[in-house]
């Protein structure tokens, strides 16, 4: 049966709480046993997954470890959730050092809708001209906040 709109976007509007309250616990009981997990940043916290994929669990955990550690004011804000058949989108923006990242996980959800069985993150990052008037010294994401792009 297809994924509900409702479904899905209370799925991703619990992602980001679960992202915005630190708790690994929460985080993780939103990712299947036999999670797939693709970011073009894994190898700024976990230079051993040469194909920039994460496999498991307890792999997934553990990258999100050092994520939350490494960036202890880590914040999410909430754009949008688009819903597909058996797949979400939800897009957000984080804020790091005078850079605003846009972003959008691509979201596998297994058949009951309550687990992502494969991510697919995807960043752009934009910077703040100082006379914003953003304080931009907190948030951003676990794995994009100090990256190169090329």
């Amino acid at each position: 049966m297809p994924l509900t709109h409702s479904a899905g976007k209370k799925f991703g509007e619990r992602w980001i709480g679960a992202w915005n309250s630190h708790d690994l616990e929460i985080i993780m009981s939103l990712y299947d046993e036999q999670i797939v997990f693709q970011s073009p940043f894994i190898i700024k916290l976990a230079n051993v997954y040469p194909d920039l994929t994460i496999r498991g669990k307890e792999n997934l955990l553990d990258y999100f470890k050092k994520g939350l550690e490494k960036y202890p004011y880590l914040q999410f804000n909430l754009e949008r959730v688009q819903v597909g058949i058996s797949s979400i989108v939800v897009s957000y923006t984080s804020l790091k050092e005078g850079v605003l990242y846009h972003s959008a996980e691509f979201m596998d959800l297994n058949e009951a809708g309550d687990k992502c069985i494969a991510c697919k993150c995807h960043y752009e990052p934009s910077l703040l001209p100082s006379s914003s008037g953003i304080n931009a010294e907190y948030g951003g994401c676990c794995c994009c906040s100090s990256l190169t792009y090329y």
